[in-house]
């Protein structure tokens, strides 16, 4: 029953304008950040995104198809909704291919904590997936050739304010 809640609840998040926000602009620097209008910063009410790392940030599914996602996050009630797609670029978009998506909950096992870790993998069949998800995500439609540098997209979105998301973004090699 709770899977089909989660579904229910991811293509309502997808179906309220896409992805829920309003306008996105991303700086590419260093570290890559995102600017958000006001509804989307990671301040103030509904979930905070402090920190997402992936690691290793290149994938070559010859060698080692797995990677770690860790994310930090604060200021978030009981509930929360993640999603992570795979993108070409920096922005949201119908074309991304959605590799992870969760209901958190205060569940022991679910990512409704303040620091979360969770094992990805890439296939020689282009599938991402990650947290135990099996070809969840088939990047081959989105992928021109390999090796391809693309990016992951992390929002987190508070269940009661569906609006209101913390999004950033990682770059990533697929080899």
């Amino acid at each position: 029953m709770i899977k089909y809640i989660l579904i229910l609840l991811v293509i309502l998040v997808s179906a309220c304008g896409g992805n829920g926000i309003d306008e996105v602009d991303v700086n590419v620097a260093d570290d890559l950040t995102l600017e958000t209008n006001a509804s989307n910063s990671n301040s103030g009410d509904g979930v905070n995104l402090d920190s997402f790392e992936i690691d290793p940030n290149a994938v070559d599914p010859s060698i080692d198809t797995s990677f770690q996602i860790f994310w930090e996050a604060s200021n978030f009630g009981l509930t929360y909704v993640a999603r992570m797609t795979f993108s070409l670029n920096t922005t949201l978009s119908d074309d991304d291919v959605e590799v992870f998506a969760e209901l958190c909950t205060t569940d022991a096992n679910s990512c409704a904590k303040s620091q979360f870790t969770t094992t990805c993998f890439f296939t020689t069949a282009n599938i991402m997936s990650c947290n135990n998800l099996t070809g969840f995500g088939d990047l081959t439609p989105s992928l021109p050739t390999l090796p391809v540098d693309g990016f992951l997209i992390l929002q987190l979105c508070d269940t009661a304010e569906l609006n209101s998301c913390s999004i950033e973004v990682e770059p990533i090699r697929l080899l």
